[in-house]
């Protein structure tokens, strides 16, 4: 599937590969980006084809998609070896809970462990690494508390139009079992009337 993505500012497009273990980018895109340094490989990656590619190198950084950032290492290939910018593999995957749909694929981060957190704010050796990690308990703690806002507002707007409907809905059958009393007293008094 096929999303945009964003890297130090510049939008690319970008395959989600499930089939893939590491992210690619191709040279082109490397050099877009002013050629940050590489980490060298000895490794060769088996293409679709079967063929051997060996990566120029890896470099670590973030993919920003939806307001979401991902990091890995992303590992550079040949022009001549893909026509797609960037090549999405499961290293960014499994950092998420995607879900797919008739829009397509939205890359959701996963839900971080409090627990873990506090434990690195515990561990934190200098006060410089305490307060980033007791910022981000801080930021993550913040995220949870307006998602449940969020639900908590959206379970009130349900209810609050169940009620609505329902309160609309009883209305109408009681005006309906007036009407119907209505007319049954209408029948039983020009029966009287017939009678007499």
């Amino acid at each position: 599937m096929g999303k945009t993505v964003k890297i130090n500012g510049y939008h690319f497009d970008a395959l989600i590969d499930m089939g893939s273990t590491i992210t690619l980018k191709c040279e082109s895109v490397y050099q877009i980006l002013g050629r940050p340094t590489l980490n060298p490989m000895k490794i060769k990656l088996n293409s679709f084809g079967k063929s051997k590619i060996k990566p120029f190198g890896s470099f670590k950084s973030t993919i920003d998609t939806e307001d979401n950032k991902f990091m890995t290492d992303i590992y550079v290939i040949d022009n001549s070896q893909t026509t797609i910018d960037i090549i999405i593999g499961t290293d960014v995957l499994k950092q998420t809970e995607f879900k797919i749909s008739a829009n397509g694929i939205e890359l959701i981060p996963k839900k971080k462990d409090h627990f873990i957190n506090l434990i690195n704010v515990s561990k934190a050796h200098n006060q410089s690494e305490l307060k980033d990690n007791a910022l981000e308990v801080l930021q993550l703690k913040l995220k949870n508390a307006v998602d449940k806002c969020k639900n908590l507002e959206m379970h009130f707007r349900n209810t609050s139009t169940l009620s609505l409907e329902k309160t609309a809905l009883l209305d109408k059958l009681h005006k309906l079992e007036e009407s119907n009393l209505e007319k049954v007293d209408k029948k039983n008094t020009h029966r009287k009337c017939t009678n007499r």
